[in-house]
Formats: structure tokens, sequence, C-alpha cells
């Protein structure tokens, strides 16, 4: 059967080579039935012989004759039942499984001529004789059906992989046995509780060494990773992170880090808990590298940074600041001479929108989501541009607080923030808008049809501190933004998180402490879309990444939030953050944007709707996810039908009780598969609809009468349908198997 099949595309930190790809997420789900058995609905192979009685005829009863007897009844059970392998990667592990009849009263029978099948050979697959072989390549459970004498069983195999990595140590699992010590290791990255997206680049796992040997085990629900090494760190290798975690998705799993002298010595050891969300953010990422005065790019794919080449202009001292990026990832602004000097706007594709020009300047911008308008921010004012020629849109000249700063578009497109009210320290309006020591958080709203803003409101008040740097939720309801004592980034503050949606002037807010314990955190920025749960915000921390860069040197770190946040419910809705892969350690790296990866055109493969361009709609075609024009997509679960052929591969259109027997495209199994309708497994098939069997093109569907496929029972009034195939003890196998 052909199963959609989503991408994963990489996280813009792992390397293209090595792909994380969570594939195999079905259309279809396994039909309903017992696991590890299956009761012959026929009444078992055979005609049983009615026993002889007294007198004439058929039947019971006395007298002589002949009489049929009831057949006997017989279910088909896998042995071992629901077993667990456990494999290593490069090993030669493999379990037998084994098929038998079994009567009414008990007796088993070997099941004559099994055909054996594997329904996630990514997993594991299974010879004709029962042998199951893990793939090693990817773990977790594999369900396996065997049919025999006209009946079918399944049983789930769950297949565990282990797997040992030696980087530059000497030690061995024997120098791990000792007692653990009371005192825990200090493990310095990664945090405990961290969640991280499914395509992370490998983290460098950093701790304070004590003692000769370390090992670094990750253990989840469907094996382990371990790592040795006689150093104070260790990076898993590409390949073994990418299956380790590819086994793991939305799920959690522990990183026991310990040292020890050597066999039967006391270990020191410390376990954390890292949180694996179904999400890749794959994006490209822009920061800011201060030191050196140069907007930087990630690539999906790489883990290389790249300086944008941005072209000089007239006096030009080589500096860009302020970047500002669209939400579509396509437009992004900044500041040439690295304050009050000419403003710009870069094609994100590599060319240039606006150049330096005296007549235009400004020191800070937010694009709109699509680059159409540009809100610029100079001598403490806010302005509204057309974002391709730069010129002020009438009457938008002035527009929003007095003494403004720092805007953002929200990427609706209809809403935008900033501080306002900014004031120096000694009181009175600042100097220029980089420069500030108290303001309020406000808010706006944006037509952008009729490209004008208006209802300035305050959205959180001050009370004595400086509000700075808003960033939108990817849907606009939310703000997050810095309360610090200054707005420059030598004074790092707390993140906070408002709901822009507020009128009353001092709007529901809840501190985001899990992400940013020691208050060193500035300029947040979400990625544009919900991924695993979870929205993402980049910021700029001076906390130390490990043992690699001291505290107080700034980088770039990623925090998950809980989609659902409500900062009126007063709890913290933020995660332990993570290192963001990629960055140059050695300079100082600020305001970082996430740009989503470019849309796909029609044909292109995608992994959502947002990911198509235009109006197209992402739809599997050949069981691979691709963009399709809207009148050519095909229907997905749970949406309403008229007929099968509207469904996507995998689904049928069927009347569903729970939908008020609304006729909704769903897998097979979730309602009994009429003839001609697809399925999996023989249990999917609605009483009188057939067998489950190949059609002929590679979709199995319930099918009655006609011919059988391999595996299938076959008779007189059912022959075989393929080539190098017969008819042996009522099912079909290949000649000679």
């Amino acid at each position: 059967m052909r199963a959609l099949v989503v991408r994963l595309a990489p996280f813009a930190l792992l390397p293209s080579a090595l792909l994380l790809s969570v594939v195999a997420l079905s259309a279809v789900m396994l039909g309903a039935g017992c696991d590890g058995c299956a009761d012959d609905p026929a009444g078992g192979p055979g005609e049983g012989e009615g026993e002889a009685g007294e007198g004439e005829g058929e039947g019971e009863g006395e007298g002589e004759g002949e009489g049929e007897g009831e057949p006997p009844s017989y279910t088909l059970v896998i042995e071992p039942v629901d077993a667990v392998l456990e494999a290593t990667v490069g090993g030669s592990e493999t379990l037998q499984l084994s098929a038998f009849l079994v009567d009414a009263a008990g007796l088993r029978t070997p099941a004559p001529d099994p055909f054996w099948g594997s329904l996630a050979p990514e997993i594991g697959t299974v010879d004709q004789a029962g042998l199951f072989s893990p793939s090693r390549e990817r773990a977790g459970e594999c369900r396996v059906r065997v049919r025999a004498a006209g009946i079918e069983a399944t049983t789930l195999v769950r297949v565990n992989l282990r797997e040992a990595v030696v980087s530059g140590g000497t030690g061995t699992a024997a120098d791990f046995t000792g007692p653990v010590a009371a005192a825990a290791l200090d493990v310095v990255y990664p945090l405990d509780g961290v969640v991280i997206p499914a395509n992370l680049a490998a983290m460098v796992v950093q701790w304070t060494k004590l003692h000769a040997h370390a090992r670094v085990v990750a253990t989840g629900p469907f094996g382990a990773l371990e790592l040795y090494t006689d150093g104070n760190e260790v990076q898993a290798p590409a390949e073994s992170w990418r299956r380790f975690l590819l086994a793991h998705v939305g799920t959690s799993f522990t990183l026991t880090v310990e040292e020890s002298e050597g066999a039967g010595a006391e270990r020191a050891q410390r376990v954390l808990t890292v949180n694996l969300a179904a999400a890749d953010l794959t994006s490209t990422v822009y920061y800011w590298a201060v030191d050196r005065g140069r907007i930087v790019r990630i690539d999906a794919d790489s883990l290389d940074p790249i300086d944008l080449d941005i072209p000089a202009q007239g006096t030009d001292n080589g500096c860009r600041a302020c970047h500002s990026l669209s939400a579509n990832g396509q437009r992004m602004s900044f500041t040439y001479y690295g304050g009050n000097g000419p403003g710009g706007v870069y094609d994100t594709g590599g060319n240039a929108v606006l150049l330096d020009d005296q007549s235009r300047s400004w020191n800070f911008s937010a694009p709109s989501p699509d680059g159409s308008l540009l809100v610029t921010n100079v001598a403490n004012r806010l302005m509204l541009r057309d974002g391709t020629t730069g010129l002020p849109v009438p009457g938008q000249t002035d527009i929003g607080a007095r003494d403004a700063a720092m805007p953002a578009y929200s990427p609706t497109g209809t809403m935008i923030a900033f501080a306002g009210d900014t004031q120096a320290a000694g009181g009175g309006p600042p100097s220029w808008e980089i420069d500030f020591d108290l303001s309020n958080l406000y808010v706006a709203d944006v037509d952008p049809v009729g490209r004008a803003v208006s209802n300035v409101r305050q959205l959180v008040p001050g009370n004595g501190r400086a509000l700075y740097f808003p960033s939108f939720n990817p849907d606009g309801s939310l703000v997050a933004y810095t309360d610090g004592t200054h707005s420059r980034s030598t004074t790092p503050g707390d993140l906070w998180l408002a709901r822009a949606t507020d009128t009353s002037g001092d709007a529901p807010r809840v501190k985001l402490t899990r992400a940013n314990p020691a208050s060193s955190a500035y300029a947040p920025t979400f990625n544009p879309k919900v991924e695993g749960g979870y929205q993402w915000i980049a910021f700029y921390s001076r906390r130390a990444y490990g043992h690699h860069t001291a505290e107080g040197h700034p980088q770039i770190w990623v925090a998950a939030v809980d989609a659902g946040a409500d900062p009126a419910s007063g709890l913290d809705p933020s995660h332990p953050p993570f290192w963001l892969p990629g960055q140059q350690e050695t300079s100082e790296n600020l305001s970082s944007f996430f740009a989503p990866k470019p849309c796909s055109e029609t044909g292109g493969l995608c992994d959502a709707d947002a990911s198509c361009c235009g109006d197209g709609l992402c739809r599997p075609v050949d069981g691979v996810a691709q963009c399709v024009p809207p009148a050519e997509a095909c229907t997905l679960t749970g949406d309403p039908c008229g007929s099968d052929g509207e469904c996507c591969d995998g689904l049928n259109c069927v009347v569903n009780p729970e939908a008020g027997n609304e006729r909704q495209c769903l897998p097979p199994g979730t309602v009994c598969s009429e003839e001609g309708q697809v399925c999996q497994l023989d249990a999917d098939c609605c009483a009188g609809a057939g067998l489950c069997v190949d059609d002929g093109t590679g979709v199995s569907r319930c099918l009655e009468g006609n011919c059988s496929h391999i595996g299938d029972t076959c008779g007189d009034d059912r022959p075989c349908c393929d080539a190098g195939t017969v008819c042996n003890g009522g099912m079909c196998i290949p000649i000679g198997g």
C-alpha cells in the first residue's frame, strides 16, 4: 500500500548529508483485531467427518450411516507474542517467530505454509521462515502479520537499538560498575529539562572533569546511545545521533553523564532529562555579529555561518546593524554605518532593494510580513514607508506614541509593537532611540490595505524600568519583550510574555524564568510558526555555553514556549534553552531571526500547506508529500468526501458514526472497508468484502472472488493471480517456496 510520507526536513543546524527524515507517518491505521491471534472465520481448514450412529441418515442420533459434524474451529497464533528484540548497531541479533494453529481443545499444530510480512520494513523485515531481522537503522514497534490456512494473525515486535561509540577514550562499560557517589557530577551543558527539535545537530555534552574515564549514555524508550571519552566533553557522530533521535521523536530521554577511575571505582554521576519535540525548525537563521558589525546567515542544511554580502555605498564603513526580517523571510531591513545612518532593504534571495541613501535614514525598522510596508524609527519617531521604494506613506510620517523605539510587526500584518515614552536616566527624551532607561510597551493596529496605523495604546507599563525589543508570537496574540534597567545589550534583563490583544493598559503577563533564570537575556524573537506543540523563541544571552564561552560572552540561545501559553494563568510556559549550533563562538551575537524555508512550487516537497507557494496545498502524490494546485488536491483524514476517489492515498470515503454519520476520508480499520476499498489487514475488510490483497498495482484492497495473490487463500474457485505462484495447501505461495 502506498503510505503518506511526511518529510521532516533537517534543522538549519544539521548537515545535509545527515537529513533527519522522520518518515513512515502512515496515512493508514492498522486494523482492529487481537494481537498474536485471529479466529478462523470460515471454521478452519478442511471438513470433519461426522460420527457414525445407529440407523441411516446424516447428523447426530441413533442409527447407521454417515453424517457430517461441525468442522473444528481454529485460532492462528504467533509466538512469541509481542516480543522485544534488543539489537545493536552493527550486530547480528534476530528473532525467530513461529505460527501455530490451536483448536478448541488447545491442541497446537504448526501452521501449514505460513506466509509472513512486515508492515514496518524501515524497522525490520521477516522472511518466509519467520525470521525477523531488524534494520538497525530505526528502532520502534513493527507489526508483523502471518497468513495460514485462510486465517490471518498479527503481533508487535518491539525493536530496541543500542549503540556504543568510543571518542578518544580508553574506558569500557566495566569501568562504570562501581557505586554512585553522593555528590553529583557538574554538567555544564545541556540544561536539565531542555526541549529540543527532532533534527537538532548533535549536542556537545560538557562537564567538569573529576576522573580518568567518562561515559555519556542517552537512554530512551527504544534503546540507548553510549559515548566513551577521557575528556570533559563529547559529541555523538551525526549518524548515530540521527538514529537515536529518529526513534524517540515526541518522547523524553535521559542523559546520564558519569566519570570513574576504573572498574569497581566510585562513579561521579548526573542524570538529565531531554525532551524531544516533533519539530524541525527548518529555516535560515540571521543574526548580528556585534563585534564585527556584520549580519550573519546560517543556512538550512549547514553549520557554516556566512557573512551577508550587502553592497557598500558611498563612505560606507562596512557596518550593518539593527536588522529585522519579514515574517516570510524574504525582506531584511537594516541600517548602514552602525546607526543614525541611511537605511537599507535587502532581498534575502541576494538582491538589494534599497541601498545607502542619505535622504532615507533610520535606526530601527520592521518590515511587514510580505515586505510591502516598513515601519522605521529615527529621532524617537515612527514612520510608515513603502517597503520597495522607501518613500513615506502619506499621512503616516509620525505615528505611534512620542519618544518611540524598536518597532516590531505581527506575523498577521495587522499590529505593531514598540517601546514608547522612552526617557533617559536624568529624565526627558533620550538623545536617540538606541539608549534609554525608562519606557512603556505599546501596540497599535495596522490596516495593510489602507496602509495606515491607528488605535495606539499602552500594553504594559514599565513601572520604572525599560521595556524594549518586542516580538509577536506566530499568531500575533502574544508579545515577548525584554524588561531591564537600560535598553543596551550590555545590561540585559528578564524575558516576559504579554497578551497582545489586551486593551486595559496593563496586560496580563508572565516572566519566562525557565528560559532565562539569570536575567541575562536580550532581544527575543519568535520563530514564525508553531512546531511540535511549541512556540520557539530565540534570544541573545550572556550565559556561559558550557566551557566553550565564558559567562558574559553573548551568544544566541533558543527556548521552547508552550503553544497554549496564557499569561493570565501566571504559569511560566517556557523551558530551558539550547545553544544555537553553527554560530561563531568567538563573536558576540544578537538579534537572531528565523526565516522559514523558501516555499515549494507545484511538485515540490512539503510538510504542510504553509510550505507551498501561493494557494498550493500539501498532499501525498505517489506516497510523497508534494505541493499541488487546489483543484488537484485530494481530501485528508477526517475531511468530508463524496467518494473514495476524492480521498488521499490510503484513505477510504466511509460513513463515520462518531461524526454524526457524515461521510469522511478515514484510514482503514477506523470503519471496516467495503469491497474495493483500501486495507492493510484482512481484519480491515467488512464481512463479505473479501480479503486484503494486492490489486495488481501495489495497493492493497478488499477483494472477493477473482484470483488470489501471494499469501492469500486459494482453491478451485479462486486461483492464484501471479505468475510464478501456485496454490498449495489453500494458499498462494511462490513456486518452490
